[in-house]
């Protein structure tokens, strides 16, 4: 999914947004994906449809911590995630 999505902000809401727990390689893309896909969301793909920039980066280690994590939110029947939109508004209600 990465870039290539597009949903309306009450949905992104709908589902407490990116997960802040992904601090490391990548996959909060595929978190939310998943958590839209759990809550029978419809969401948009945009593949092959709209120009995408990719800013070169280098990858990310894939360490134990975040393999872990992916296998947890695969395995989780959660819909919304905890450490996400409502937990950065309450650290900063300007946000």
């Amino acid at each position: 999914m990465g870039v290539n999505f597009s949903l309306g902000r009450d949905v992104f809401y709908a589902v407490n947004g990116l997960n802040e727990r992904w601090t490391f390689y990548g996959r909060e893309d595929y978190d939310l994906e998943l958590r839209l896909r759990r809550s029978k969301i419809e969401f948009y793909p945009l593949l092959n449809r709209g120009i995408v920039y990719h800013v070169h980066h280098t990858e990310r280690v894939r360490s134990a911590e975040a393999l872990a994590l992916v296998a947890e939110m695969e395995q989780s029947p959660e819909v919304r995630c905890t450490h996400g939109i409502e937990a950065a508004e309450s650290f900063n209600p300007n946000c």
